[in-house]
């Protein structure tokens, strides 16, 4: 029964939607947020990909963004450093 609830919680996590990929004609996603995910094993949710996007928008267009947030919703655990990550030029 344990390997069984264990296999299923594996196969669930393999067939999880991954919010950071693009699928066009092929399937793009950016490396680092998988890494980011593998290391801290957490899935990224939508929300926490679109805002970290928005930021990276705002820095290639030179300009300076602050972004609400409620309580629980990762801005010291998953945005921070995804930021930090993404930004990083050395």
């Amino acid at each position: 029964l344990a390997c069984a609830l264990k296999a299923q919680a594996v196969a669930e996590q393999l067939n999880a939607v991954r919010h950071f990929t693009k699928v066009a004609t092929t399937v793009q996603y950016d490396p680092r947020l998988l890494v980011i995910e593998f290391l801290s094993n957490m899935m990224l949710r939508e929300s926490q990909v679109k805002i970290v996007g928005t930021f990276m928008d705002s820095v290639a267009q030179g300009k300076s963004l602050c972004h609400q947030m409620i309580m629980g919703a990762g801005k010291t655990t998953v945005i921070a450093p995804l930021l930090v990550l993404l930004l990083a030029d050395s």
